[in-house]
């Protein structure tokens, strides 16, 4: 059957939802909310929906069997109450929240109603991904290093503490998600963060331009994760997991495999893995899936916050913060 879907905000993560949807046949994009009443329309006119301005008319109105929830993360909370309160199954972009107890709050609210969720994790939805677990199988992962190093987004949320939480907990949580795909629960936490060392200070920025992170994972496995936002025209974003004598670096869909004796062989990804976590959402909301193929629902992806928050605390504290 066709499952309606709405959105609550339309910018660039959106557009992104909404060409994968469009791939889904059962996929009936039909609302479209935002505080720009332009770009709502603009979004309703491609598609063939309906624009809003006020999201409580469109839950109202619109008949609607799920919500997308793309939005900065600082202004999450009042958006999911009012889904959840409406009863509908929703999908959200990361991070869920920049408030751990509101996400708590919300993540219990969802648990209450028994609601579907999914969360844009994406990494975790690249068949090479998979295929690299299959490669690993039993083997212990003993080391992580990761790192997401690039320039400073244009928009001004992402600047300040509050409203992004940083690197670490905007852009490079995919990187943190990942890890904990593969190496388990984290345990323990310690960062510590440069703040305006690498380049003049831009207007308007709060966060650190660099950090690292180290994580223990209760397998005995560490990782540790650095960041940097002043780079400027170049960068570097993955994850390099070692088990067995060997590494493999994922460097989004692609994954390389070096050592072990063999000569190095790289698998790329052939499914678009936005399009595959928005096909396992839709088909647990209609029924024709199972809602267990949705690989971070929100309680999972409360998991990576609490992760990424205590970095923040660690660097601010100067302690190892135990999770």
């Amino acid at each position: 059957m066709a499952v309606r879907i709405g959105f609550i905000g339309t910018g660039g993560i959106a557009g992104a939802h909404r060409k994968a949807l469009a791939q889904i046949p059962k996929a009936q994009m039909v609302a479209f909310c935002d505080a720009d009443e332009a770009r709502a329309k603009a979004a309703a006119e491609e598609h063939g929906g309906t624009p809003y301005t006020d999201y409580r008319a469109m839950l109202s109105e619109a008949r609607l069997d799920a919500v997308y929830i793309c939005l900065p993360p600082c202004f999450h909370g009042e958006f999911e109450d009012a889904v959840i309160e409406a009863g509908l199954p929703f999908f959200i972009e990361k991070p869920i929240d920049v408030d751990l107890a509101r996400a708590t709050a919300t993540a219990a609210k969802i648990a209450a109603k028994g609601l579907i969720t999914g969360v844009g994790y994406h990494w975790r939805h690249y068949d090479s991904v998979d295929w690299l677990q299959t490669v690993i199988g039993d083997q212990p992962i003993g080391l992580a290093l990761g790192y997401w190093l690039g320039g400073t987004p244009g928009v001004w949320w992402w600047r300040k503490w509050a409203t992004s939480g940083g690197q670490m907990v905007e852009q490079c949580t995919h990187i943190t998600d990942l890890a904990r795909w593969l190496l388990g629960e984290v345990t323990a936490v310690y960062a510590q963060y440069n703040l305006y060392r690498m380049h003049e200070k831009l207007e308007g920025l709060e966060v650190a331009d660099a950090g690292t992170a180290t994580l223990t994972f209760a397998s005995g496995a560490v990782c540790t994760i650095s960041t940097s936002c002043a780079l400027e025209g170049v960068g570097q974003v993955g994850l390099d997991v070692h088990f067995g004598g060997k590494v493999a670096e994922i460097r989004g869909g692609n994954i390389t495999i070096k050592g072990g004796g063999v000569e190095a062989f790289t698998n790329k990804a052939l499914l678009n893995p936005t399009v595959r976590e928005d096909t396992f959402f839709v088909d647990a909301v209609d029924g024709s899936g199972d809602p267990t193929l949705i690989r971070s629902p929100y309680p999972e992806a409360l998991k990576t916050l609490a992760v990424t928050l205590a970095m923040n605390e660690s660097a601010r504290s100067g302690q190892v913060i135990t999770l």
